[in-house]
């Protein structure tokens, strides 16, 4: 292969980077090698920046972090076999948080001899796996072996696109030294539209049917759980919870932060909550914290950013303001953040 000709480690870490990947967090080993002269060989060619973290589990949770506060996908490259092994942890919880991630790691040579990229070391027969795949196939959205002449660009399409579409989630790719430092295959197209599916719609007879059972319960009760992953789902919810004073329970996940609501009145698995003259759902566990404050040398004054449970008097103000308007206020969260 001439200098001039592209590896296709060298296709792979482009096409990343056109595909919005400006950071791969990564734990080397010697299926790097393709990798790291790919890198030697960018010169002005864009590609992401690789920052070396010394354990896979720390680079699964930069990846979610980043995702978390960045809203853009990052990249993870581990070890063969036993560096997925340590991405486990990390995995499940970006699959259960629907944090779109590709982590890709090396595969154990397949050739003993015969190829630039065969076997050279002992450690290549102990780490080889029939199928390395299976081992995070239960916590990724689509798993995919890179092998000898298919066009790595139009993979990391597909990897990304499966990720970014709802649900996101993370997906894997194992990629073989030989294959990578082979020459690198040109996709049939480009293609250049936004990563991920088009969001499904809610249905309308849904939306409505939902504005209805909120305006005319006596005691409406709001239960979220990974709406925060959308800031501006979050903002429609409070924007409704506070206007008709809707008690909202959150339950445990990380993608939201109901304690930002004023009506927020429990944030908790397994706690059960007594009944209010109001309807509203009272925390005990909240009740004696408050009862605690109030010997407190502060004299029982909140944290600044806490935010009281309400105490709703005179009856359910979501009646009291009118079926209509609670309807209305309802319909409208909810279309104007539809997907």
């Amino acid at each position: 292969m001439s200098d001039k000709q592209q590896m296709t480690a060298e296709a792979y870490l482009g096409r990343l980077a056109e595909r919005g990947i400006d950071y791969v967090f990564a734990n080397a080993g010697t299926d790097f090698a393709p990798i790291i002269e790919a890198i030697s060989r960018s010169g002005g060619r864009k590609i992401p920046k690789f920052i070396t973290v010394p354990h896979e589990n720390v680079a699964m949770g930069m990846a979610h972090g980043y995702y978390r506060a960045c809203g853009k996908p990052a990249g993870v490259m581990v070890h063969v076999t036993v560096g997925t092994g340590n991405t486990i942890n990390g995995l499940m919880n970006a699959a259960r948080d629907n944090v779109p991630l590709l982590l890709a790691a090396g595969r154990t040579p397949l050739t003993e001899t015969g190829h630039i990229g065969s076997r050279n070391r002992s450690i290549h027969w102990g780490q080889e796996a029939f199928d390395q795949g299976g081992l995070v196939r239960e916590f990724v959205k689509w798993d995919y072996e890179l092998r000898a002449g298919q066009p790595v660009a139009t993979l990391v399409d597909r990897a990304l696109d499966i990720a970014m579409s709802e649900p996101r989630g993370p997906v894997y790719m194992t990629l073989p030294r030989e294959v990578l430092a082979e020459p690198a295959i040109a996709p049939r197209r480009t293609n250049v539209r936004p990563l991920g599916s088009t969001p499904a719609e809610p249905s309308r007879r849904a939306i409505e049917e939902a504005a209805q059972l909120i305006a005319k319960a006596e005691f409406p009760l709001i239960i979220t759980s990974s709406g925060g992953r959308h800031p501006a789902a979050f903002a429609e919810l409070a924007a409704l919870a506070e206007e008709f004073a809707l008690p909202v329970v959150q339950s445990p996940d990380r993608s939201s932060d109901a304690s930002r609501l004023r009506c927020e009145c429990a944030a908790a698995e397994g706690r059960r909550g007594t009944r209010s003259r109001s309807g509203g759902a009272v925390d005990p566990a909240r009740d004696r914290a408050a009862a605690r404050r109030q010997d407190h040398p502060s004299g029982g004054r909140s944290a600044p950013d806490a935010l009281p449970v309400p105490r709703i008097r005179g009856g359910p103000p979501h009646r009291r303001r009118g079926e209509r308007d609670a309807a209305g206020a309802a319909r409208g969260a909810a279309r104007r953040h539809e997907g």
